[in-house]
């Protein structure tokens, strides 16, 4: 969220500044701008978690002004956006008493160094809460108190985490601070208040990090073409499905449930995905450690646990409500377990295995029914049979699918439908919808260009017949054009086609024609809505 300006305003100062912006007027945009940081930011960061600058006066006044934070290489800029009136808070000092923001300040300095990426940041103060600041005097206050001493790269981002931390602007929840959200569950500026995302590796954001698994993705090149240009965990070139499904839901990218920065953001949601898991719990113990299913609903809870404890059990209970849940799981069911013989359960007939899969993820649905969930999105199953990885298997010379193994996925799609539609029907308000990747996944591989892309059948980066031989590993293994590629690796799509899957799971328009595939007998419209039309259902409790 990076607005490049090249032109810096000069920066009033002391009480000047104070008197001007802060005891004056927002009837006219104000613009602030700090030039750039110089040294130093390592020390800087333990003293202000000691020793926080800022006194903040609550005042209950209502603060509506946007500011927008505009980053360059030559600028920090805060500006406001609109015309309302000024606020009637103060910051006083920079020696005064420990605020209870500071001690997330390092969090979120390590999260923004991350997210250097992104494009654009909006502030927008919640008038719910009592921590409305006057933006002109942090301004000038960091400015006073530490841009002498950072360095230009750190020292701007170290900028940025200090008005986060003291404003706690819409959309960074800060824990332990209530009030964050409106009557009805809802983030002022959002339409809903949370993301929730269970699943595998192809939801994954770095839980597997520090596991003792093969299953991991935090080293390059993966990361390459995500916005921080680092490894993630995520296993992708750059983002993957759901990354941008948050984009389009307007909430903030939740970080994976066991980082630092997962508390922090406790009220945006929080992604429990691991890379391994399946429906299953012994799907994926060949590679190692992971989150299963089961676990990851158990995580769940607790954290449901901890909101009824932060927000009292009515505002909860609506949080939970209004919030989305994304679901991408039953792949590895199939890849580790079923096709591979890893367990016992992979000695049944498909038949039977699919019909044990679905009657285990009932169970698991029908738990987080019983947590809130009303507003549930499960993906089906891609064409596992046309992923390099088997076609590399198959040894085939003519980029055919494995169509055995598309079939007993389709198997299962079609049950889960059923599945679905049958529980809407027996449990009171539930919302839980399929969205069909099978699809537009294989007609990716199979008709590339339709698309866009060049390559549908290779992996941009692996080894072996189609780049399915083994995994992506080293930079040397990459590609020369990722975007012509359907495939990041031998198992999972590229950054682009993750775009492509994630716009028609949103909107269910086809990007190849602009058709929307949604349409649904009008007996179990529920079960077929779009991502775009689950956000705007009116709940029955409302």
């Amino acid at each position: 969220m990076v607005q490049y300006n090249d032109h810096a305003t000069q920066l009033p100062t002391g009480a000047d500044h104070e008197s001007s912006s802060c005891r004056g007027s927002l009837q006219n945009p104000q613009v602030v701008s700090i030039h750039r940081a110089i040294s130093g930011v390592q020390s800087l960061i333990p003293r202000w978690d000691d020793k926080c600058p800022f006194e903040v006066r609550n005042d209950p006044s209502d603060f509506r002004n946007a500011v927008e934070l505009r980053i360059s290489l030559q600028s920090v800029r805060l500006e406001s956006v609109g015309a309302q009136r000024a606020p009637r808070q103060r910051l006083n000092g920079r020696r005064g008493p420990r605020c209870h923001f500071c001690s997330c300040l390092s969090i979120v300095d390590a999260h923004l160094r991350r997210r250097r990426g992104v494009e654009r940041i909006f502030l927008l103060p919640d008038s719910s809460r009592a921590s409305s600041v006057c933006w002109s005097i942090i301004s000038s206050a960091a400015a006073a108190a530490a841009m002498s001493r950072l360095r230009e790269d750190l020292g701007l981002i170290t900028f940025m985490a200090i008005v986060l931390a003291i404003c706690g602007p819409e959309g960074w929840a800060i824990p332990g601070v209530r009030g964050q959200l409106q009557p009805d569950g809802r983030q002022r500026g959002r339409p809903v208040p949370a993301l929730y995302i269970f699943g595998d590796s192809t939801a994954d954001s770095g839980n597997n990090n520090e596991m003792f698994t093969i299953a991991r993705a935090n080293f390059p090149p993966y990361g390459r073409d995500f916005d921080t240009r680092h490894a993630t965990g995520r296993f992708s070139n750059g983002r993957m499905t759901s990354d941008f499904i948050t984009d389009f839901l307007r909430v903030p990218m939740v970080p994976p449930y066991v980082s630092l920065e997962a508390q922090m953001y406790s009220f945006q949601g929080a992604n429990f995905a691991s890379a391994g898991a399946g429906i299953l719990n012994q799907t994926g113990n060949i590679l190692g450690a992971k989150i299963s299913q089961w676990q990851q609903i158990d995580l769940f809870l607790e954290r449901r646990n901890y909101l009824i404890q932060m927000m009292g059990n009515e505002a909860a209970a609506r949080h939970l409500r209004h919030a989305i849940y994304y679901i991408a799981t039953g792949g590895n069911d199939y890849i580790h377990n079923w096709i591979t013989n890893d367990t016992d359960a992979a000695l049944l007939p498909h038949d039977q295995f699919n019909s044990l899969l679905l009657a285990t993820f009932e169970q698991q649905l029908k738990v987080l029914y019983g947590g809130g969930a009303r507003k549930v999105v499960v993906l089906g199953i891609g064409p596992v049979g046309c992923a390099p990885h088997f076609l590399w298997l198959s040894n085939t010379t003519t980029a055919a699918c494995m169509e055995t193994v598309n079939q007993y996925v389709s198997e299962y799609n079609d049950g889960l439908r059923a599945m679905l539609a049958r529980f809407n029907q027996q449990n009171r308000g539930a919302h839980f919808v399929y969205r069909d990747i099978w699809d537009i996944v294989y007609r990716m591989s199979k008709t590339p260009l339709e698309f866009g892309f060049l390559i549908g059948t290779t992996a941009c980066c692996g080894v072996g017949n189609y780049g399915g031989g083994d995994r992506c590993l080293t930079p040397l293994m990459v590609c020369r054009n990722p975007p012509d590629y359907v495939w990041w690796d031998e198992y999972h799509p590229s950054h682009r086609a993750n775009f492509l899957i994630a716009r028609q799971i949103w909107s269910g328009v086809d990007p190849s024609t602009t058709t929307n595939t949604s349409a649904a007998p009008s007996n179990v419209t529920y079960s077929f809505l779009t991502v775009q039309q689950l956000v705007n259902v009116q709940l029955e409790s409302d």
